[in-house]
Order: C-alpha cells, then structure tokens, then sequence
C-alpha cells in the first residue's frame, strides 16, 4: 500500500512549517498573495527532495505554489525538447 503524501505525518509538518513561517509566503513570486496556506517543496519530491524535512519545505502561498509547479513543468518539457532525439524515446533516460 502506497503512502499519501497528505497523511497525518504531512499535516503535522505542513503545520509547523506554516508557523515557522509565520504564514508568510516565502516564495514571494510576482503575483504574490503574500498570506501563506501551503507548504512548497524546495526541492520537489520528483525529485529527491525530501518529503518531510523541514530544511526543504518553506511556506507559500496558493498563487506562488500553483507558479513554481507551472514554471517547473515548463523547465522539464523545455529540457525534454532538447534531448538528443527530441525526446520521443523513454529509452533514451
């Protein structure tokens, strides 16, 4: 059985770092709402960023976090476009 990763282990942490934080958005992107209710992922668990350790997550808020997983997915289509083969292949990885 997989774990979710918004268990009671998650909600704990999210939590904590939301105080740390002082619910302010640490991200702090163009559109910024500055009123953190996330929690982002310095280094996404795709990865290897670490699921709970407080050093890689930061609070953020819901317009910041949905900005860094858009601007993420861009960066990885981009990278996968200038593979050699164009990306077709997943042989390739």
């Amino acid at each position: 059985m997989t774990r979710s990763p918004y268990d009671y282990s998650w909600q704990t942490v999210r939590l904590q770092i939301l105080e740390r934080d002082r619910h302010l958005c640490q991200v702090r992107g163009p559109k910024c709402k500055g009123v953190a209710t996330q929690v982002d992922h310095i280094v996404p668990l795709s990865e290897g960023g670490a699921r709970l350790d407080h050093d890689n997550l930061r609070a953020s808020c819901s317009t910041c976090n949905a900005g860094r997983q858009n601007t993420r997915n861009a960066e990885l289509a981009k990278a996968l476009e200038h593979r050699p083969g164009g990306g077709t292949s997943s042989r390739e990885w």
